[in-house]
């Protein structure tokens, strides 16, 4: 049994990539704005280490002498910067996770299944077969915007206080520390986390259409995992029949 009508072939394949275009642009989009935000929270740092360098001076008999406030003002320009570059950590996690954790998951299905379709098809043109082919997953290559920034800021955060304890113009108060060691803890958890979970489009080809993804080429010098898909063996009874429908199988698609 013919799964699309011939007339419908190039509608449906149309109508997927005005999906995937809505989801790029929606990630360009949150990409445009990580940037902006990473170049804010740069130009506050910047403001405040050369604030910090500022001699604080008072006039007295006509001459320009240091205050009493300047190993004050130091240490709160310290804790400030800490804060401030694990706040801009923060920020990037989140635009980090919007547009990987949820556009690039919905990206994923649509080109998944036009992946599918052109299996099934195969006078359609074979577009995302071959974008595949030439770039197997590329979500690794994609994150890597996002984790530059996000590491970004833990470097900026170290290299400004470890500075400011060489050439400032106060030593500066260890506790500071507390803020940064936590800065590294959180971020160096996040990576490990996002780093094995993160979502790919291999894995969302053997959720969905395992039979179809043992027969993609996968990248050199590795191997195809061998791992169900998690979606079969969950109680859930509504989704075998759910799983029948998108992978186009069972007695309404056979012959």
């Amino acid at each position: 049994m013919t799964i699309f009508a011939a007339s419908d072939r190039v509608a449906l394949y149309v109508h997927l990539r005005t999906f995937e275009s809505d989801f790029d642009k929606s990630q360009s989009q949150m990409r445009a704005i990580s940037s902006a935000w990473t170049a804010t929270v740069l130009a506050a740092v910047a403001v405040l280490i050369t604030t910090a360098a500022t001699p604080f001076v008072i006039p007295r008999g006509g001459w320009l002498q240091p205050g009493g406030l300047i190993e004050v003002r130091t240490d709160g320009f310290a804790y400030l910067r800490s804060v401030i570059c694990f706040v801009g950590s923060s920020g990037v996690l989140a635009f980090w996770y919007i547009d990987q954790g949820v556009y690039q998951r919905l990206l994923h299905s649509v080109f998944a299944y036009g992946i599918f379709i052109e299996s099934q098809e195969p006078d359609l043109p074979q577009v995302r077969s071959s974008m595949f082919l030439s770039n197997i997953d590329v979500t690794n290559r994609l994150g890597m915007f996002y984790r530059a920034q996000f590491w970004l800021f833990v470097v900026i955060s170290v290299v400004a206080d470890l500075t400011s304890r060489w050439i400032g113009p106060g030593p500066v108060d260890w506790r500071v520390w507390f803020i940064i060691a936590t800065h590294i803890l959180v971020a160096g958890i996040c990576e490990l986390i996002f780093s094995r979970t993160w979502p790919s489009l291999e894995q969302t080809m053997e959720d969905f259409y395992p039979d179809l993804a043992a027969t993609l080429p996968t990248r050199k010098g590795t191997t195809r995992s061998a791992r169900p898909s998690k979606f079969d063996g969950r109680p859930d009874p509504n989704l075998p029949a759910f799983l029948q429908r998108v992978r186009h199988q069972g007695p309404r698609y056979q012959g």
